[in-house]
């Protein structure tokens, strides 16, 4: 990934897309155990939030732990969804 100096750019995490009733997953990072959790966002295009589930799962890894965040689309159409980190 490439960044800039544009604040969206550096502050997204990543992206799927979701298709039509379709289920995804997206590795957020690993972390160091005394990091907390970052604060997350999502960006929905287009904007069905009513039609997409999602769901954080922590899985701990030693002294790190990994943030993987499952996605499931409810739409008759494909939904990009973007992650980014609501820290500034």
């Amino acid at each position: 990934m490439q960044h800039s100096h544009r604040s969206t750019e550096i502050r997204t995490i990543g992206s799927v897309v979701l298709p039509p009733g379709g289920m995804k997953s997206l590795h957020l990072g690993m972390y160091e155990l005394a990091m907390p959790e970052p604060e997350l966002t999502l960006d929905l295009k287009p904007n069905q939030s009513d039609a997409i589930g999602a769901h954080v799962v922590r899985l701990d890894k030693g002294d790190h732990y990994e943030l993987v965040y499952h996605f499931q689309s409810y739409s008759d159409a494909p939904v990009r969804v973007t992650v980014e980190n609501a820290e500034q």
